[in-house]
Order: C-alpha cells, then sequence, then structure tokens
C-alpha cells in the first residue's frame, strides 16, 4: 500500500474511548487508503484487544496491531511501533483523544506545499464531547530556522508545544536524528517534543484546533505519584541536551526549560490535583538545585529577557526564594486559584 501517513496508537485498557478514537482517524476526508494505523496493545486487561482486532477486520490493508504480555508504557509502544512505520510522514494519537475529520488532509496539505518537516495544529482539552472546540485559533504561520538566533527566539514561544499528538512529522527526520521516545518513565512527551523543536529547520504552525486531547481523569499522568517523573524527565533531557552540542548554543533556554518543566509546572499540577505535598515540593526543589543550580543565572529567571511564562510562576519561584513551609504552600495556592 502507498500510504501517506503511518500513525501510530498506544492502547492500554482504553475500551470505552478506543472506538471514538478509531472512527475520527478511519472516517479521515484523505480517505482511509492512505492511512496506515498501528495500534499497540500495551498489555491491556479489558476488552481494547478485542476492539482494535474487529477495526482490523473492517480495515486488514491499513491496520497493524502489535501486541505483548508486558505493560511497558506509551515511551516504548511509539518506539516499537516507528520500526513498523512504512510512511513517510508519521502522525501520533492517545487512543482516549479524537481529532478531526479533516485533520490529516489539512496538515499533509501544508507539509507538502511548503516542504517543512512539521506541521502543528492547535489543540484543546475536553472534558466531555460537547464542550470540545474547532474552527481558526489566529494566523498560520510558516518558520525556518536559518540561524541560532531565529531558533532562540522560535523556543521563547512555543518550547511549551511539546506533545507528539498534534504534529506531522517527516520520519527521515526523527529516523536520521534519533528522536525517540524515553521510556519506562511517564511526561515522556516533554523530552520529545524538546528535542525536535532542537531538530527541526522548518515548521508550519497551523492554526486551527483539530486534536482533541480528552481530559481523562484515570489517565496515567494525573496522578500525584506520577508528578516526580515531570521532573526525572527533565534530566534526561538535560543530559541529552549536552550530548548532542546543543548546550553551548542554547543554554539560556535549556536551562529555564529546565526550571520550568521540573519545577513550576509539577507544583501547579499538585495543586491542580488537589495532592499538594510538602515533602514532594522539598524534593523538587532539591533536584533543581542539585542538578540545575544555574537556572538562577539565566536572562530568563532575571527577568532581562522576554519569554513566555507560566501566569503562575511569580508565586511559584518563592519555594525558591524562600523555606518551604505549610504556611508558604497556602499562600501560593491562595495566590494562584484566587
Amino acid at each position: 500500500m502507498d500510504y501517506k501517513i503511518s500513525i501510530i496508537i498506544p492502547c492500554y485498557n482504553v475500551e470505552a474511548y478506543l472506538k471514538r478514537c478509531l472512527n475520527s482517524i478511519v472516517n479521515q476526508t484523505m480517505g482511509v487508503e492512505a492511512l496506515q494505523l498501528i495500534l499497540v496493545n500495551d498489555a491491556s486487561t479489558d476488552t481494547t484487544l478485542n476492539i482494535m482486532k474487529e477495526y482490523e477486520d473492517k480495515y486488514p490493508d491499513n491496520i497493524l496491531i502489535i501486541t505483548y504480555e508486558n505493560n511497558m508504557g506509551q515511551g516504548y509502544a511509539r518506539n516499537v511501533a516507528l520500526d513498523y512505520a512504512v510512511a513517510s510522514y508519521i502522525g501520533y494519537i492517545d487512543s482516549d483523544d479524537y481529532i478531526e475529520l479533516d485533520m490529516y488532509e489539512k496538515m499533509y496539505e501544508k507539509i507538502i506545499s511548503y516542504s517543512c518537516e512539521v506541521v502543528i495544529c492547535r489543540n484543546d482539552r475536553p472534558f466531555e464531547e460537547n464542550e470540545a472546540k474547532n474552527g481558526i485559533t489566529g494566523n498560520d504561520a510558516l518558520y525556518i530556522f536559518d540561524t541560532d538566533d531565529q531558533r532562540r527566539i522560535f523556543l521563547t514561544y512555543f518550547r511549551d508545544n511539546v506533545m507528539c499528538t498534534n504534529k506531522l512529522i517527516s520520519k527521515d527526520l526523527l529516523i536520521d536524528n534519533n528522536i525517540i521516545f524515553p521510556e519506562n518513565i511517564k511526561f515522556e512527551d516533554n523530552y520529545w517534543g524538546f528535542l525536535l523543536l532542537l531538530h527541526i529547520n522548518s515548521v508550519y504552525i497551523l492554526e486551527e484546533c483539530l486534536y482533541h486531547w480528552y481530559y481523562n481523569t484515570n489517565s496515567t499522568v494525573t496522578s500525584g505519584k506520577a508528578i516526580l517523573d515531570r521532573s526525572g524527565v527533565q534530566v534526561l533531557l538535560l543530559d541529552e541536551c549536552k550530548k548532542r552540542s546543543f548546550f553551548d548554543k542554547y543554554r539560556d533556554e535549556i536551562i529555564y526549560n529546565f526550571y520550568e518543566r521540573s519545577f513550576v509546572e509539577p507544583i501547579f499540577y499538585l495543586y491542580n490535583y488537589n495532592c499538594i505535598n510538602i515533602d514532594i515540593i522539598k524534593k523538587l526543589k532539591m533536584i533543581l538545585l542539585k542538578v540545575c543550580p544555574e537556572f538562577t543565572e539565566t536572562s530568563y529567571y532575571k527577568n532581562e529577557s522576554v519569554i513566555t511564562r507560566f501566569a503562575c510562576e511569580a508565586e511559584i519561584r518563592k519555594f525558591i526564594e524562600n523555606d518551604v513551609t505549610m504556611d508558604l504552600m497556602d499562600e501560593v495556592k491562595s495566590n494562584i486559584f484566587t
């Protein structure tokens, strides 16, 4: 088959959502014949595999099922599936999410028309289907990086766009630069996506909400015990940036990203998930100060350079500048959520 896009979909105990996800793919306006669907059954214990086989029976030329007995996580599943992808362009979808029916037609048209390596669309995060948004969100833009300064400016505004599921990517870009997901750790997108942004030379931003990132309260990444992986995956990313000689070029951007993603973001989600814990905050602070103590010297932390920021960053940095106490935790919470 002459597929245009290979779509990788890890699946673990998603019987309640998988049909919605697959229906949104097989009914794409560019035609299912243009798509290779690689479904990875990550040792599901419900009827997920049965649903996968049901769709494989309907679309035998387009669906490939990979299954294994031990649960290995999304990073491993995506890496394994990439070896089976035959199309020139790669898409990733989480099995509890769904997409607009014209998403891949629009993204494929842009990546071909502009000869770029990556197309990024916008996404929302609905609790229910009737809350999903779509439509134009702004003006499209093509970015080509001829200099380090051009990429540096891009990172100050788009470095948080690390999720893999709202992107269409050149397979050659991924293979040639060994852009793979870390395994046995959650928040693998935070590693993969930032590394991708350091390697791309051209990207088209499609300002249209085409991907629906469903807010699954049973998701593997919304529990308190997973919070420390937000820090752990950044340690891996920092080491990889140094190995690939990106650190000297984009030192302040990489360091500030480490501070933001390993400290600010996890603490925000601790509050947001109502699982705030003084010991976890102290541990996050300890890791930050041990691994990347120079973050306070970056121009972004000192507010000397423009960069997009988490709205809560000014409050959460109080944990850096003061001892972590219960009173301070209450103060920060009150200021963030009022």
